[in-house]
């Protein structure tokens, strides 16, 4: 009896034995990561995310365009949210338009922008300087529509949680800012000799050249818009137009959009969810 009790107890405390084997790891910290939510990813995907976000929500989903302006010069008419048919302003809207880009595809270029710099984790000077380009796109439009917005302190809360309250800078010198950045974007693509900077890129497949022309085209923008602006000196810019013409007198250093083939634009494949931000917001209002 004494023997078979020793057995049963024996072959119990083996049975336990082998059903604790599994749960001894040294990996939680493994075990614990989502796949699906990855806390860092490469740069290259973050940039694919931040053309997508940024197109759609500029041209797209953030409703400036088609929900206000199509609606005010009559190009078409809402079923539903006609606020806009009515010349009136929804608070959620214009909230979004200002909170989308510091919440969304702006964190994601500070992301590439800090990867791919020079002595980065991922260093690549073609992605890095295509990121600044699309960033100066989003500022300006930024700038433009709010005036003083956070700029040079903006997004510094990502890397330092306590740093919750950017200063708002001037629109005068944001615009002097992304002048002068898309003026050095141009020369750090061009010395890139053609060569494809890699991945990520929906717009123009990683194509130095063509985002030079980018580049230049929207420099151009700016200082045009410049030009024409009276600080609180009350004096022009002078500066603005002697760029413009440097620019135009020479091509070969300062090459531009030319053509609707060297435009940048975001192809859609067609199928769900990757259709134009416009159809699959309107869809079924308008």
């Amino acid at each position: 009896m004494k023997k078979m009790t020793y057995i049963q107890s024996l072959g119990a405390a083996l049975f336990i034995g082998i059903l604790m084997l599994p749960a001894c790891t040294d990996k939680f910290e493994e075990m614990n990561k989502d796949p699906n939510n990855p806390v860092d990813v490469p740069a290259y995907t973050a940039f694919t995310a931040a053309i997508v976000n940024s197109v759609d929500h500029r041209l797209g989903g953030g409703w400036m365009n088609h929900t206000y302006f199509a609606c005010w010069s009559q190009q078409w008419c809402k079923i539903q949210y006609i606020d806009e048919d009515h010349y009136l302003l929804r608070t959620e809207n214009q909230n979004d338009f200002f909170q989308t880009p510091y919440n969304s595809y702006l964190m994601d270029l500070k992301l590439v922008i800090d990867k791919t710099k020079a002595g980065g984790p991922e260093e690549n000077l073609g992605l890095n300087a295509a990121a600044r380009v699309l960033r100066a796109w989003n500022f300006h439009i930024l700038t433009d529509q709010f005036g003083d917005v956070p700029y040079s302190e903006a997004l510094l809360g990502i890397d330092n949680p306590d740093n919750v309250r950017p200063k708002y800078d001037t629109q005068e010198s944001i615009y002097k800012d992304l002048i002068a950045d898309l003026k050095q974007c141009n020369t750090d693509l061009k010395s890139l000799q053609g060569v494809n900077f890699g991945n990520g890129d929906l717009i123009y497949g990683g194509d130095p050249e063509a985002w030079r022309r980018f580049a230049n085209s929207l420099r151009l923008r700016l200082l045009n818009r410049a030009a024409g602006v009276v600080n609180v000196a009350t004096k022009p810019w002078d500066q603005a137009e002697a760029e413009i013409t440097a620019m135009l007198a020479n091509p070969a250093e300062y090459p531009m959009i030319e053509s609707n083939d060297d435009n940048a634009k975001l192809e859609y494949p067609g199928q769900l969810p990757y259709r134009n931000g416009t159809f699959n917001t309107l869809y079924t209002r308008t």
